[in-house]
């Protein structure tokens, strides 16, 4: 099992951060690992979305619940079922400065106990730059001319 933890500045106020953060349907058009997003069920608070990633020529898909905190700009998130044994986490928006820090802290556990050893760091490190690449593709998203609050 693998702790994740990401954070990036991003020069925008909280609201549009949390705004850009909770409109997932909208990834695959600015962070290009992100290969598909579609809310099942639920548009609000609560709901149930369909993912499907690239990780370097690997389609991975799942099914989570997400859960969206409005009030506390936070977004939780854990599996249904899927491709991973594991995998939840929280997204945080909160003011930093002029801008917003963008947090991220995941646990993601491939299930896959008697290889981890050999291939766990390489899948650790091929999801870290899935990871980032989100990350800056929701900066570079917040900071387009015109997207800045």
């Amino acid at each position: 099992m693998h702790s994740i933890q990401k954070q990036i500045l991003v020069k925008s106020n909280p609201d549009k951060v949390f705004s850009v953060l909770k409109d997932i349907e909208r990834y695959s058009s600015f962070a290009k690992d992100i290969k598909r997003v579609e809310v099942e069920f639920g548009k609000t608070a609560k709901r149930v979305s369909r993912w499907s990633i690239d990780i370097e020529g690997a389609d991975v898909e799942w099914l989570q619940e997400d859960i969206v905190d409005e009030k506390t700009r936070k977004y939780s998130f854990e599996l249904v079922k899927g491709d991973y044994e594991k995998y939840s986490g929280e997204w945080g928006v909160r003011k930093d400065g002029n801008g917003s820090r963008l947090d991220l802290h995941m646990i993601l556990d491939w299930g896959i106990p008697s290889f981890e050893k050999v291939i766990g760091p390489v899948l650790e490190k091929k999801t870290d730059r899935v990871i980032r690449g989100l990350l800056y593709a929701i900066k570079r998203e917040c900071e387009r001319k015109g997207k800045a609050g």
